[in-house]
């Protein structure tokens, strides 16, 4: 009979740490040139860090010749490419051993921002290589260059990998052009851009939308936007391929910032008539003396009102009072008609409507 009946036995075994292998990898201070990545390690404390950079992601660590070594766990890299997907793999350095190389983490650089005021045309081959495309896996892709017909360059959907601006009206897409901006200080900023585009009335377009800097989501289908908090600045473009410009203001909230614009084209799987999305002359300008903004009418009576409005840049017209010293705005009548459906109809302004001062 065996002694042990009746009773459990469990064994642990652990199996030395070693040499502390990294892992948990965060970057952050990304910019075009630049970043910054640190790490944590689990087993044995090491005495120093050696990083393998590349740009494939299939590199081989031990034949990189891209290597940098630390004694922190952390690094800054320097002199990178704009507009680069990096690959990073770490190996700890222990005194009498050296652990595994990490797995790999990657990052990507931002492109070198734009300064206002701003022009494209998409000629300039530096300005080229500093848009960022993100085609996926997609038909229906972005390209700059001079599709087959064109007389310039310009940025444009293909489905061929560029050679026209037709695209397959099947084979649905979702996919971003971007190009970061610079916006400077001004008190408004009027962006514009000419544009072409068939596609369908209700599904197939050209979409901007304004955000900070960041890889587009995935987000829905029906309603695509590049992040949570992008702000449409224009609404569905298509049906025209006559190149209508398209302008819309920004006021100073974007003074001083980094943005990044988004180009959107979306197509359903059905229908639609060539060609697709071409974008061209692409331009931002900056004014010291904007337009105000969130204008209201308050107090209402048959032959008055109390206009409220903020100012183009509040903390300028604080900080400088000089600097909008007064205003030109035009009074026009609006008439309610009471009918069952409670239609407003908005008068036109006449000479005696116009009230006129100077500005700036």
């Amino acid at each position: 009979t065996n002694a042990y009946e009746g009773f459990s036995m469990l064994a642990t075994c652990v199996a030395p740490a070693g040499c502390g292998r990294a892992l948990d990898f965060v970057t952050d201070g990304v910019n075009a040139t630049e970043a910054d990545i640190r790490w944590t390690t689990i087993g044995d404390t090491p005495n120093s860090f050696t990083l393998a950079l590349g740009t494939e992601a299939n590199f081989l660590p031990d034949t990189c010749t891209n290597l940098f070594t630390t004694t922190s766990s952390n690094f800054h890299f320097t002199s990178l490419t704009p507009n680069t997907i990096y690959y990073v793999r770490v190996q700890s350095q222990c005194v009498s051993e050296v652990s595994n190389w990490s797995d790999i983490h990657s990052f990507m650089t931002s492109a070198y921002p734009a300064q206002v005021p701003y022009l494209s045309n998409f000629a300039d081959s530096l300005e080229v290589e500093n848009w960022i495309i993100y085609n996926d896996t997609y038909v229906n892709k972005w390209f700059i260059g001079q599709p087959n017909g064109a007389t310039a360059p310009q940025l444009y959907v293909s489905n061929d990998n560029g050679n026209t601006n037709a695209y397959t009206n099947n084979e649905t897409s979702v996919v971003w052009a971007c190009r970061d901006i610079a916006f400077g200080n001004f008190a408004e900023y009027e962006l514009s851009f000419v544009w072409r585009a068939n596609g369908e009335s209700c599904c197939d377009f050209i979409q901007l939308f304004i955000d900070d800097p960041a890889v587009p989501m995935i987000s829905s289908y029906s309603t695509p936007k590049p992040t949570e908090t992008a702000v449409a600045l224009s609404g569905k473009l298509n049906q025209d391929v006559t190149g209508n410009r398209y302008s819309v203001a920004l006021n100073a909230q974007y003074a001083n910032s980094i943005k990044r614009l988004y180009f959107l084209w979306k197509n359903d799987y059905a229908n639609g008539t060539n060609p697709a999305a071409s974008i061209d002359s692409i331009q931002i300008v900056g004014t010291i003396c904007g337009r105000p903004y969130n204008l209201n009418a308050n107090s209402l009576t048959t032959t008055a009102a109390d206009i409220q409005f903020t100012p183009a840049n509040e903390s300028d017209a604080i900080s400088q009072p000089n600097l909008v010293q007064s205003l030109t705005f035009k009074v026009c009548k609006f008439v309610l008609f009471n009918t069952s459906n409670t239609t407003k109809f908005l008068v036109p302004c006449t000479s005696k409507d116009v009230k006129r001062f100077a500005c700036c």
